[in-house]
């Protein structure tokens, strides 16, 4: 076995590269291939600065070529996102990779001691590819203009769920990547719009253009009761309204406020499930399901333009219902208009041709960070649900 083959130990982070085997703190973490092979290189070359160009050189190689310089920049920064969250902070709550702005990433070796930001960086040797090398060097991962930055800001969003909206926006992809927490997919929305829509809808609502999509940060509320077989469902209500509406059964939500504190929102977000269902506050409580989110940019109904909605996962649990909520298909009288409701196996709700079109990214979200039949979220509703 080489001394590059050889296992690495970095205080609780065991690294062995032949087995492909990494863990912090015994716990085994598993890691994309891209994200492996980043890191890989990061301990080959540990103590010194990686560069841009090295990254792509060695790790994208061929794949890389007819690729812009500020999009390989943007990758290799997302993948390294990840790739740090997944590693978690050093005994001493430090990153084990840094980032040296313009250039690279480094490893912060603690081993010798030192800390990354006392090492000099010393970018690897230069050959014939002097002036990409001096390009690398000068390479900013493309910023979002500023006033979309402002608003950003603005929501007071967490710095992971920050990046992520911020890496959504500059994508190659945009707009058609999603993000659960630190991975990035393809939002299933998309296969069901016709590529010219795509196109237009992406140009005309660029991140960089006059027009950039509004962002709409939302609570969803997951409200579970059983059938009278034991069986998960979800409480949906029917989106309806004329213009706004999407003409299709949905999960409850509620726009998130930036400066509410944690009980502040579960307060409010109580209050409105209780208004929006006719009951009592004090019969109904939500509380955080958990730090995961799903980023996402779609059109709005009319397909007039996009908005990019990050969206939260909330518990609900009644502690007193109504007759009418215990039907499979409630119906809330109100003066003017009827609130429509219906309750949905998980597994029907990808099913429901209308539902993926307006709200898969959702539906997504629901079924990868909760499973296909809801196993950890809580029954917050007391009465089984008879379907027959």
């Amino acid at each position: 076995m080489t001394q590059d083959q050889a296992p690495l130990a970095f205080g609780p982070l065991r690294v062995n590269l032949q087995a492909r085997a990494i863990s912090v703190d015994g716990e085994p973490i598993k890691l994309t291939p891209y994200e492996f092979a980043c890191l890989s290189l990061l301990l080959k070359f540990r103590g010194r600065v990686v560069t841009f160009k090295e990254f792509k050189e060695e790790v994208w190689r061929d794949t890389a070529k007819g690729v812009g310089m500020p999009q390989i920049c943007a990758r290799i920064n997302t993948i390294l996102y990840q790739l740090k969250r997944k590693l978690g902070p050093k005994p001493d709550g430090d990153d084990w990779i840094k980032s040296a702005r313009q250039i690279g990433y480094i490893f912060d070796n603690e081993e010798n001691g030192e800390s990354a930001q006392r090492i000099t960086v010393q970018p690897g040797p230069r050959g014939k590819h002097d002036a990409v090398q001096n390009m690398v060097e000068q390479a900013v991962t493309p910023g979002l203009p500023s006033a979309l930055e402002d608003r950003i800001t603005a929501l007071q969003l967490l710095p992971e769920v920050a990046h992520a909206v911020k890496t959504i926006l500059v994508a190659d992809s945009y707009p058609t990547m999603m993000a659960l927490s630190a991975d990035r997919v393809l939002n299933p929305i998309w296969r069901f719009i016709p590529e010219n829509e795509r196109q237009r809808l992406a140009a005309s609502h660029s991140p960089f253009g006059a027009m950039p999509p509004r962002i709409m940060d939302l609570d969803i509320f997951l409200l579970r009761a059983n059938d009278t077989e034991g069986r998960p469902l979800l409480l949906h209500y029917f989106s309806n309204k004329p213009i706004s509406g999407w003409q299709a059964y949905m999960l409850l939500f509620r726009h998130k406020k930036p400066a509410e504190s944690e009980d502040t929102r579960q307060i409010e977000n109580a209050k409105d499930i209780a208004s929006y269902l006719l009951l009592k506050e004090e019969d109904v409580a939500v509380r955080s399901l958990g730090d995961d989110y799903v980023v996402s940019v779609k059109p709005d109904p009319g397909y007039s333009e996009l908005v990019l909605y990050i969206f939260h996962f909330c518990v609900v649990t009644l502690r007193g219902v109504t007759d009418e909520l215990t039907k499979v298909a409630p119906e809330l009288k109100l003066e003017k208009a009827t609130r429509r409701l219906r309750w949905i196996h998980p597994e029907e709700m990808e099913l429901r041709e209308r539902t993926v079109l307006v709200d898969g990214d959702v539906v997504r979200g629901v079924h990868y960070f909760f499973g296909t039949t809801i196993p950890s979220v809580d029954v917050g509703f007391p009465v089984p649900i008879p379907l027959s």
